[in-house]
């Protein structure tokens, strides 16, 4: 198994909000977008979730692999998760979450220019990093 982390810009903090009453929108609208990033996961291989998406960190741009178009210090969310096959396939992971439509206009610091998760070079808005290989 392996365990991957997952970087992106979208405001995917796990709330655990399930309701749907106006009071609660915006965080049941983060939690859409996890639940959409599960599923996506899912699509590809059977995971393990290790680390939830919580509160963002503020990074330097620079440090990590979004597009140019992404600068300066910004909001961004990590989540780690593993996989159940020895079949590590990055690219699969990739292709399974590129355009998959996402709600924007949340807690992002960027301006995202499409309502989905991108993963081509343009406008990469997410990305995946092998972190480690245990078994």
């Amino acid at each position: 198994m392996a365990d991957i982390a997952a970087y992106t810009l979208v405001d995917i903090t796990y709330t655990n909000t399930h309701s749907n009453a106006l009071e609660h929108s915006f965080q049941r609208n983060q939690q859409r977008n996890w639940e959409t990033a599960h599923q996506c996961l899912n699509l590809v291989s059977a995971i393990g979730i290790k680390a939830v998406p919580g509160a963002p960190k503020i990074v330097d741009m620079s440090y990590h692999r979004f597009s140019s178009q992404y600068t300066g210090m910004q909001r961004c969310w990590k989540f780690i998760f593993s996989l159940e096959t020895d079949d590590i396939d990055l690219e699969s992971i990739k292709n399974s979450f590129n355009y998959v439509p996402i709600i924007k206009n949340l807690d992002e610091t960027v301006a995202l220019s499409n309502p989905y998760f991108s993963t081509i070079e343009s406008d990469i808005n997410i990305y995946f990093k092998l972190i480690s290989e245990n078994g």
